[in-house]
């Protein structure tokens, strides 16, 4: 058995599935996956019935030796003692793995609208206050870290310079049009950006702006040259003078003129 023993939000769920991944002999059995296969996720009246079906799930895997990692909070007393003899009963060995965020990160990870339940900042500051209350206190001394400004798409300097910061958006939608064989005064006009900041960024050579563009590109291009190839092949005359006239400029370039 391998108990799990950390803060909430502290990814324990994301360790257990990770863990028992390709493992047809090790199985996840948690409170939370019971309480949502019931319905709502807290009601209180329930708890019992909830306690009731983990215990019979853990007994009976760890019987049929499964190894099983109890997904939870696991740090009172007498829940451990509880895990422990489980795992004495059916003579198999148990070790707890700790995990912890601080309890800033706990409640941000808390508010994020793809999680299946949130327990809210309260209850969140309860659970450090009475298992890590030193740790709280120094953490909350320290200021709340700011994050990083974020330079604006477009910017206009005061002498009147448009000045452009690619976004992932902006790359995305680069390699997409490049891939296509779009021109740069094309990609530029598609992005709402001046052509003269879109040829700056584009011959910093080593630029984001310039890898997405060749590399999307050079796709492009081979995929052209795989549709031409084969028409050539099937007897079409159009690709069969476009593959004449690359062969001419390859050995021009070969032969050095």
């Amino acid at each position: 058995m391998i108990i799990l023993q950390g803060t909430p939000c502290a990814g324990k769920t994301t360790w257990a599935r990770s863990a028992v991944a390709g493992k047809k002999d090790w199985i996840v059995i948690s409170k939370d996956d019971i309480r949502h296969s019931l319905g709502d996720y807290w009601v209180p009246e329930r708890e019992k019935l909830v306690g009731r079906l983990e215990e019979q799930a853990l007994r009976q895997a760890l019987k049929m030796n499964y190894t099983v990692i109890s997904d939870g909070v696991n740090y009172d007393d007498g829940r451990l003692r509880f895990l422990q003899q489980l795992a004495d009963a059916n003579d198999a060995p148990a070790e707890i793995k700790q995990l912890y965020v601080p309890f800033r990160e706990a409640v941000r990870r808390d508010n994020n609208p793809d999680r299946s339940h949130h327990l809210g900042e309260d209850a969140i500051r309860g659970f450090y206050e009475k298992y890590f209350p030193d740790r709280l206190k120094e953490e909350l001394s320290q200021p709340e870290p700011t994050a990083p400004a974020v330079p604006a798409r477009i910017m206009t300097t005061e002498d009147g310079q448009t000045i452009w910061n690619p976004t992932a958006e902006d790359l995305a939608n680069i390699k997409r049009m490049a891939a296509l064989r779009y021109p740069p005064s094309s990609i530029a006009h598609a992005l709402k950006v001046p052509y003269s900041e879109f040829s700056r960024h584009l011959a910093k050579k080593d630029g984001d702006v310039w890898e997405a563009y060749n590399d999307a590109k050079i796709e492009g291009e081979i995929k052209y040259r795989q549709t031409t190839q084969a028409a050539a092949e099937r007897g079409e005359e159009w690709a069969i003078k476009i593959i004449e006239g690359w062969n001419r400029e390859q050995l021009k370039e070969e032969l050095g003129f």
